[in-house]
């Protein structure tokens, strides 16, 4: 196996927008003659809303956060506005396998309990003091040697005192959060490139092959299972369910975004996150790869093929829309919401009807060439 670069995990960039791009092979390639072009390029054409140019951006007071137990925060996606701290400096960092062009990494680490949980590229959980950065425990998520080159692109939740880690493979693992000990072991569905959302005493976990799978907490025995329609291409990853009210939503690689119940895994409603028409080199990816939010009674969705959504939790129906393209999961704080597109430009919009309050261009690759 070839040698992994280490990645360094810093304590203190718990909160952070994360993108994802495409999937390198670990195949040595001919290099390509003549200019190279940029392929990820769209032209959205969302531009500010001048009836509310005048409106100022108020949000509420920052909230401290102790926790962060899964992919964004909680199992709705929606912390709010969270307090980030005043001194940010580095208070130690540590090594796990990962980084490498050939694999990397498919899921943030998570704090919960003081502290911090990650999966390597060799799929081995880690657990690290949260204040101090020492390890604590390390677990190995598959029991054989096969298929180390595949195993890459887990993910790590914590409840309860327990952790949830995902392998590249498609194992799931329950481990004690205090020792790592194994608990139990499925493999529910194909490779999974992300982290479980965990709720109702029940995972809940999107596979590469756009399989949803909900498992119990207890002994990992499948509850219920859904599945979005086959597409051959997509991003790298997969964005985690989002649950509340009791009800689940996920988004697949098709670009379809599904409402589930909780209990049942029947479907209340589907959407569409793609368009027809769409402006961009890449608009044969659909993928949706950020998470849906869900937050007081509505859906807040953006997929790669062009289009964001804002849905009424419990029918389906679409309070608005705008034409932007990405895989960041959008954040909501106070009556706006916070969203980074394929294009690397920060929107603000209105939350109750998706009209744009401003526009930041964050710049994109500093060397496009070198991209």
């Amino acid at each position: 196996m070839k040698k992994s670069l280490k990645t360094s995990i810093a304590i203190a960039l718990v909160v952070a927008l994360s993108g994802c791009g495409a999937f390198k092979g670990g195949q040595k390639k001919t290099p390509t003659l003549g200019s190279r072009v940029p392929i990820l390029v769209a032209e959205n054409g969302a531009e500010v809303d001048k009836s509310i140019a005048d409106v100022q951006v108020l949000l509420p007071p920052p909230a401290a956060n102790v926790d962060w137990a899964q992919p964004g925060g909680n199992a709705a996606k929606s912390m709010g506005h969270v307090a980030l701290g005043t001194g940010m400096t580095r208070l130690w960092s540590a090594s796990i396998d990962g980084g490498s062009v050939r694999q990397r990494l498919g899921a943030a680490p998570v704090v919960a309990d003081n502290k911090l949980f990650a999966v390597d590229v060799d799929a081995v959980a880690h657990a690290f003091a949260a204040d101090t950065g020492k390890l604590l425990w390390s677990a190995k998520l598959i029991e054989n040697k096969d298929n180390r080159a595949a195993r890459f692109g887990g993910g790590i939740s914590y409840d309860d005192g327990k952790v949830f880690a995902t392998t590249g493979l498609g194992d799931i693992v329950a481990l004690n959060a205090a020792d790592g000990a194994v608990l139990w072991r499925a493999h529910p569905a194909g490779p999974l490139r992300g982290a479980p959302t965990v709720a109702n005493g029940a995972l809940y976990i999107v596979s590469q092959n756009n399989e949803l799978v909900a498992l119990s907490q207890a002994d990992g025995s499948i509850q219920w299972t859904g599945s979005g329609s086959l597409e051959s291409q997509g991003v790298f990853g997969v964005g985690a369910p989002a649950a509340g009210r009791g009800t689940i939503v996920a988004g697949f690689s098709s670009g379809e975004l599904y409402a589930y119940r909780y209990e049942n895994g029947r479907v209340l409603w589907t959407e569409v996150l793609s368009r027809t028409s769409v402006s961009t080199s890449v608009s044969s990816l659909t993928d949706i790869d950020a998470a849906p939010v869900i937050d007081q009674n509505r859906v807040y969705a953006v997929g790669e093929g062009g289009r964001m959504v804002s849905l009424e939790l419990t029918t389906g129906q679409r309070v608005w829309e705008q034409n932007l393209a990405g895989v960041s999961t959008p954040w909501i704080a106070g009556e706006w919401l916070f969203v980074v597109t394929e294009d690397a430009k920060l929107y603000c919009l209105s939350r109750a009807n998706g009209k744009i309050r401003w526009i930041s261009d964050l710049g994109g690759f500093k060397n496009v060439k070198k991209r």
